[in-house]
């Protein structure tokens, strides 16, 4: 995984979940070229975005679907 600015995100397709709402604050997700996914803050768009290559995406969605997140939730709830 490497942070930075794409080149090229100024033109790619972001997307949020279908649940997000235009005021809710959520990711968005990019497809990029040879299998990287990027991903930023909707609310801050022209920050950073984290870039993962296909196994490291792969191996996130696996832990988001096996509740490997599920404490952080908790906590950023409460905060």
């Amino acid at each position: 995984m490497t942070s930075g600015r794409p080149p090229g995100t100024e033109q790619i397709q972001w997307q949020r979940a279908s649940t997000a709402g235009e005021d809710t604050a959520s990711v968005e997700v990019a497809m990029l070229g040879d299998g990287l996914v990027a991903m930023r803050d909707s609310r801050s768009p022209q920050t950073l975005s984290l870039v993962f290559n296909r196994a490291e995406w792969t191996a996130f969605l696996a832990g988001v679907r096996e509740g490997e997140f599920a404490d952080l939730e908790t906590t950023v709830r409460e905060s």
